[in-house]
């Protein structure tokens, strides 16, 4: 299908009244499409948030922006993409709260159908405005077609339902009570859960980590404690694809583990948590050595080598947070794997750093890691694993 260019009012070119006349009829032509237009969403409700009479206006043009949206012309879905996020400003402000909330809900029951549809460039034509929708509003209405978009099973749409929430994390966990809000980090993990590429977990960390590593000011306490279960499980998730091989891109979880071991981000946690987050730290940086000492040399092992020493500084940050240079030290050690390092080496600095986590009275329930499988394997065959770094 072809598709003609939109017809343009203009009330300042009276001279050409012909044209204005003939871009005023709806015309449906054979093999071609003239998109109807709307006479557009009063100034004066996206300035006041009055929206009383103006309801129709607003269907209106969200129905007719949607419509070019599943154009098969790539400029209309770009003109549309653009007009959508564009209706919720006002001469480059934003537009008043009120209009914003009530746009963005009816927005949300439009979008629904494309976010339904069986053909998944209409899917994430979709998922792109709603995402760029969610990123300058971040208003809660948005939460059910990021939830959609999450659920997605091709991972180019799901990935703008992890844009989508990363817009909207903050607004909701600072909400607890907002409508389907406690759904939303849920979402993400379950994404990660069932979708193993790596670009999609770090966009997953991303949204669960607030914005925190950019800007920690806005970023109260209580809502650090709410989104750090999500972030553990998530790496746990990942921590899967050790047991077979190296997983795909293992720096992915690199900022996670620095966002985990930051002072403020560790002081928001209960006890059990910060046992916890000890305890996936070192499984991590176990993994990562038994993977080092069991590799050939390669991109893959070099990858290993650059997830298993800042896991090792971010240890050292934990030992730092709570005073313990026992601890500090051990984890800075370990921080100093490299390829180079024997694999006798780096199984005495791994179980250095896990005794002396055990010997401070808060990390007394602490765990060592297993041995991964292969590794555990070879080791009981007299293969030259038989010195990974844990037992």
């Amino acid at each position: 299908m072809t598709v003609s260019s939109v017809a343009r009012e203009s009330h300042l070119m009276i001279r050409h009244r012909c044209l204005a006349s003939l871009a005023l009829c709806l015309c449906i032509l054979p093999g071609s499409i003239v998109f109807a237009q709307s006479a557009g969403i009063p100034k004066s409700a996206k300035e006041t948030g009055n929206v009383q009479g103006s309801m129709d206006a607003i269907k209106q043009t969200l129905a007719a922006h949607l419509e070019r949206l599943q154009s098969d012309d790539t400029d209309e879905q770009r003109a549309a993409r653009a007009a959508i996020v564009d209706e919720i400003s006002v001469n480059g402000n934003p537009a008043h709260p009120s209009f914003l909330s009530v746009y963005c809900a009816e927005f949300a029951n439009e979008v629904m159908p494309l976010l339904e549809s069986e053909a998944m460039p209409v899917r994430l034509n979709a998922a792109i405005v709603t995402a760029r929708l969610a990123d300058r509003s971040r208003s809660g209405q948005l939460i059910a077609p990021t939830l959609r978009l999450l659920a997605d099973a091709e991972d180019p749409v799901a990935l703008w339902g992890l844009k989508a929430a990363r817009a909207l994390m903050s607004t909701v966990v600072a909400n607890p009570g907002m409508n389907q809000g406690n759904l939303l980090v849920p979402a993400v993990l379950k994404l990660v859960e069932t979708h193993p590429a790596a670009y999609l977990a770090q966009d997953a960390y991303e949204a669960l980590m607030l914005g925190y590593l950019e800007d920690p000011k806005p970023v109260q306490p209580a809502m650090l404690a709410s989104v750090a279960p999500a972030m553990l499980k998530a790496i746990r998730a990942r921590l899967l694809a050790y047991q077979n091989g190296i997983p795909d891109e293992p720096m992915t979880e690199n900022r996670a583990t620095l966002f985990l071991t930051d002072a403020k981000v560790w002081d928001a946690q209960p006890a059990a948590m910060q046992l916890q987050i000890a305890q996936d730290l070192l499984s991590l940086l176990s993994f990562a050595t038994q993977r080092i000492a069991s590799t050939s040399p390669g991109s893959e092992r070099s990858a290993v080598v650059k997830t298993a020493q800042p896991t090792g500084k971010a240890i050292g940050v934990i030992g730092r947070n709570i005073k313990d240079k026992a601890i500090e030290t051990a984890a800075n050690q370990a921080a100093q794997i490299i390829e180079a390092t024997s694999m006798e080496e780096t199984k005495l600095r791994i179980s250095n750093l896990y005794a002396a986590l055990k010997a401070n009275a808060r990390f007394a329930e602490i765990k060592k890691p297993p041995a991964l499988p292969s590794i555990a394997a070879g080791a009981s065959s007299g293969a030259a694993t038989s010195t990974s770094p844990a037992e």
